[in-house]
């Protein structure tokens, strides 16, 4: 009889493991799939993303690419629509309504881009109503505070910014006298102000700068809906480059209001930024859904976390509040993730002191991740320089120095929080952890190699032998070879993944770092792991 019990209790016992490990272990070891309508095809939103999904043992999958928009060329939007109907097997789905809708990120600064779409809405509608059981998580990024280069309206941006952040502040004097408080700013002064610039600028110029909000508004709400009816599991609206006052950050306010009211949405999020949004959505969406991660910030030059940075118009430390909160993480004090804010440029001495503190956080079963946010688009390279663009990652684990403030601190959290669910995974991990090396070696590529060294001698090329380094036409070619050349020389130094480096687009902005020990097929060069 004892042994009969000990054999049921043996058996109990092995079927609550097996439960537990289907339940909980299963799902770790499953390749997942990922489909993604990217908020344009720049490298930052696609390459990225499938490099971050490896890391997280998925597969991200992107529409074709002569799908996506191409620089001024908007995306062929009701293909990609097709492309995800052919994709409703797969069970996640993280869609940029800007590519989805608009034709891309550039295209949806413009308001011809929102118009005649009441059937792209419908057709959108139907998809989601039948995928209700998928998750599916939506990105929207407001249009920024500087109106579209590739318009009209560029001629007058100095004067539709001034405008703009004239009637954002008229609208808090009006509120404040509703409320029968003190004005901020005086009233008289910023009609006068505005009435000068109504004066300079055409009518019809300020009706198109306007309106382009006024439909982005109207996006807003569409997506609300659809979100408020349950079907969008999750929908994130960014805010582009901004400034304190404007068009954008006052709607953005005024979602802040009725999103975060007395009954706040659970399903909505307000995100300032634009280009690490995807890669924060991949990460939670792909992330340990059991684990809450827990994070200390260390900022090198404590002032400056009440500073707003360019194009943020928010303090450093409620931007980074932001996303960490988005990312359901825990400020822990003690917390695996060590995020470090490098914020001042450093020369030699204050270099040493920076390699100095980050040596101090080193423990066994952290991670470090350091935000180079000194300067705008490029990473410090006297920092760099002094740790050693090979030996970087033997003091951090990730790193990110390029565009905003925000686009740097969003990428390393993003990498970091997958970095920590790798290094808790079981099974087989050897292409997960090659991802993770490649995205550390894409970083000190395109922050350090490119943005901060080569791209200021490539643009010093292209103004000797007049080639436009906002727009190459038809001498793309000839700008890849050239800085295929500069990179050559820095190869000699640089002890990395076999790569070389393209532009995507026809303008000097960014650069495609193109690794080439790659599985055969894949959009994104990917190392062989056999």
């Amino acid at each position: 009889m004892k042994r009969f019990l000990k054999l049921i209790s043996t058996t109990i016992i092995l079927l609550v493991l097996l439960i537990a490990f289907l339940y909980y272990g299963l799902p770790k070891l499953r390749r997942q799939q990922v489909v993604v309508v990217p908020l344009d095809s720049r490298p930052v939103n696609t390459q990225y993303l499938e490099i971050l999904g490896n890391m997280a043992n998925a597969d991200v999958l992107l529409p074709p690419d002569d799908y996506l928009d191409l620089y001024t060329k908007p995306a062929q939007t009701a293909k990609i629509m097709g492309w995800m109907l052919e994709n409703s097997q797969v069970n996640k789905f993280v869609i940029s309504a800007n590519e989805l809708f608009n034709g891309g990120l550039i295209a949806s600064r413009e308001g011809r881009s929102y118009l005649n779409q009441a059937k792209q809405e419908q057709n959108f509608k139907t998809f989601l109503l039948e995928n209700k059981k998928k998750e599916i998580a939506v990105l929207y990024v407001l249009p920024r505070h500087l109106p579209s280069q590739f318009t009209r309206l560029w001629e007058f941006t100095k004067d539709l910014t001034s405008w703009a952040e004239l009637q954002d502040k008229l609208a808090y004097v009006r509120e404040a006298e509703a409320r029968d408080e003190k004005e901020i700013f005086n009233k008289t002064k910023l009609q006068e102000e505005i009435a000068v610039l109504e004066e300079v600028i055409p009518p019809d110029i300020l009706e198109e700068y306007e309106n382009l909000y006024l439909y982005a508004e109207e996006r807003v709400n569409y997506l609300l809906n659809l979100a408020e009816e349950g079907l969008i599991d999750e929908l994130v609206i960014g805010l582009d480059d901004t400034a304190p006052y404007g068009l954008n950050i006052k709607l953005y306010r005024q979602l802040e209001e009725s999103i975060g009211g007395e009954n706040p949405s659970q399903n909505v999020r307000l995100l300032h930024g634009a280009d690490d949004l995807t890669m924060l959505m991949l990460a939670k969406m792909l992330g340990d859904k059991e684990s809450n991660p827990g994070f200390d910030i260390t900022y090198l030059t404590n002032q400056d976390a009440e500073r707003i940075f360019p194009y943020e118009g928010i303090p450093l430390q409620e931007m980074i509040t932001e996303r960490i909160d988005y990312l359901q993480g825990s400020f822990a004090g003690e917390g695996a993730i060590q995020l470090v804010i490098h914020s001042q440029p450093a020369d030699k001495k204050s270099a040493q002191e920076v390699a100095g503190k980050i040596r101090a956080m080193r423990e066994e079963d952290n991670i470090i991740a350091l935000a180079d946010i000194a300067y705008t688009n490029r990473g410090d390279k006297d920092l760099l320089a002094y740790l050693g663009k090979e030996k970087i990652y033997d003091y951090v684990d990730s790193y990110a120095g390029w565009n905003t403030a925000g686009n740097s601190i969003g990428t390393v959290l993003a990498h970091s929080v997958l970095l920590e669910d790798l290094q808790q995974r079981w099974g087989e991990k050897k292409k997960c952890w090659y991802h993770h090396k490649m995205f550390q070696h894409l970083r000190i590529l395109d922050d350090y190699i490119y943005q901060a060294k080569l791209r200021a001698y490539f643009n010093k090329w292209a103004q000797a032998v007049q080639l436009n380094p906002y727009n190459f036409g038809d001498r793309w070619q000839e700008a890849n070879k050239k800085i295929e050349e500069l990179l050559q020389e820095e190869n000699s130094q640089l002890e990395v993944l076999d790569h070389k480096m393209v532009f995507p687009w026809p303008r000097s902005f960014e650069i495609k770092v193109e690794f080439k020990d790659y599985e055969e097929g894949e959009r994104n060069p990917s190392p062989k792991t056999s």
